[in-house]
């Protein structure tokens, strides 16, 4: 019982620390050209932009690229080439990141430390042409199969049920996707 409360505490500190190791990307940006990402979550659609959780995987210098660690909270905007983004594409753009602001006002919700808890510390916006794919579907099979899964059900979902709302409430319980649901 002891080891497992151990390894517990352990395994929460080193999750807390996570922009102290020393291939985290934050380390390496001053001289930084690009950054190479990995898209490792559904693209969230917004008003005018892509909302994509990512893994930096390399920030490119002026000579060499550097493996990197860390996760990036990615706003893309919208055009005819980001709307085909999936899990796994690896894209390049400009290394212009900045920290995820805290709350200006007191008993706000604190949405710095929400994705800390992710290990998300870091956000950064592309604009048109900024970004460029790289290579496409290059992370785990499983996750691409669930991801193109999901997908399919959408697709189901949006020919068969006609009213938006309804669509809504059905991915919303059926494949947690809350970001259509009215608020």
């Amino acid at each position: 019982f002891i080891c497992f409360v151990t390894l517990g505490m352990l395994g929460k500190s080193s999750a807390d620390n996570y922009e102290n190791r020393p291939r985290h990307y934050s380390n390496n940006l001053e001289s930084a050209e690009s950054i190479l990402v990995r898209v490792i979550d559904t693209p969230v659609e917004r008003n005018k932009s892509y909302r994509i959780v990512s893994d930096v995987v390399g920030v490119k210098t002026a000579d060499t690229i550097i493996p990197t660690t860390g996760k990036l909270l990615l706003y893309v905007q919208k055009d005819a080439t980001t709307a085909d983004l999936r899990y796994g594409d690896l894209l390049v753009g400009p290394p212009k990141v900045k920290e995820l602001e805290a709350p200006k006002n007191t008993n706000q919700f604190n949405y710095k430390a929400y994705q800390q808890k992710r290990q998300i510390g870091y956000q950064t916006y592309w604009r048109f042409k900024q970004e460029q794919l790289i290579n496409q579907s290059t992370g785990n099979w499983f996750w691409s199969w669930i991801y193109s899964t999901q997908r399919g059900l959408e697709a189901t979902i949006v020919q068969y049920i006609p009213k938006r709302e309804n669509q809504a409430i059905l991915m919303a319980l059926l494949l947690g996707k809350k970001d259509a649901l009215d608020r």
